[in-house]
């Protein structure tokens, strides 16, 4: 093998063989290189997108909840004040029933409700 890289070197032709050799050597080389690099490139904005996509998705999402966050908090509020609403209905009817229960308590010719009667009265 040395005695043929002797013989080359040894002659023009053979130089410009080796020459043309070596430079394809580094050339195929730096191609490798480039391509190694260019893939790492590659996956290092590929993680960053997926970075960005995660992100993007995260404050989609947290949009959502802070939507549904704030719906639910003001269904609670309608719900407190239809509770209060029908709380004050309710007292109203119970003193409603106790004026005319006075009332019948004043006249004996009126007829007084029994406990069966309030009873359907607070069912119904």
């Amino acid at each position: 093998m040395w005695s043929i890289l002797v013989w080359l070197a040894g002659s023009k032709i053979g130089r410009l063989v080796l020459g043309v050799a070596i430079i394809g050597f580094f050339f195929v080389g730096f191609r490798i290189w480039l391509a190694a690099h260019d893939a790492s490139v590659a996956r290092q904005a590929t993680a960053e997108m997926v970075t960005k996509f995660e992100r993007d998705a995260i404050a989609s999402q947290l949009a959502t909840e802070r939507r549904l966050h704030a719906e639910a908090n003001r269904a609670a509020a309608e719900a407190t004040a239809r509770a209060a609403a029908t709380q004050k209905a309710n007292d109203a009817a119970n003193a409603e029933v106790e004026r005319l229960l006075a009332e019948a308590a004043k006249n004996g010719k009126l007829s007084r409700p029994t406990e069966e009667d309030r009873l359907w009265l607070d069912q119904h």
